[in-house]
């Protein structure tokens, strides 16, 4: 949930931001399910379509910036993105996301230093 001002911060198109308001809400209902009992099978296969929502919103909140932001956050578009189509084939269910381990916190600190040079520059 803490993301939902990023994606509103963050200039894209509206359907790229919606795509990152569905990642968040589809992940957030992907980890009750799965407290909840939800067949791993049901819930795994939920959150990994999320992520091309996720995928979607990288890409689109990272294509418009320059430098570091737009690398690793195209990279970690590719990273969730391709991950959801080769899950099915992966028999560790995770390895092919440990880049995403260190992608997702590196792109959230670029864009949380994006976001305040923006409002700097607009004070």
């Amino acid at each position: 949930m803490t993301l939902l001002p990023v994606v509103d911060a963050l200039p894209g198109p509206r359907w790229g931001k919606a795509a990152g308001y569905s990642w968040i809400a589809i992940d957030m209902a992907t980890e009750i399910m799965q407290l909840n009992g939800v067949p791993h099978a049901t819930y795994i296969a939920l959150k990994y379509g999320g992520h091309i929502s996720a995928a979607v919103w990288f890409a689109t909140a990272s294509w418009r910036q320059k430098g570091a932001m737009r690398v690793v956050g195209l990279l970690l578009a590719v990273v969730l993105g391709g991950y959801s189509f080769v899950a099915p084939f992966d028999p560790t269910h995770f390895i092919g996301l440990l880049p995403s381990l260190v992608l997702i916190p590196t792109w959230i600190i670029l864009a949380g230093r994006e976001i305040t040079r923006g409002r700097s520059l607009s004070s």
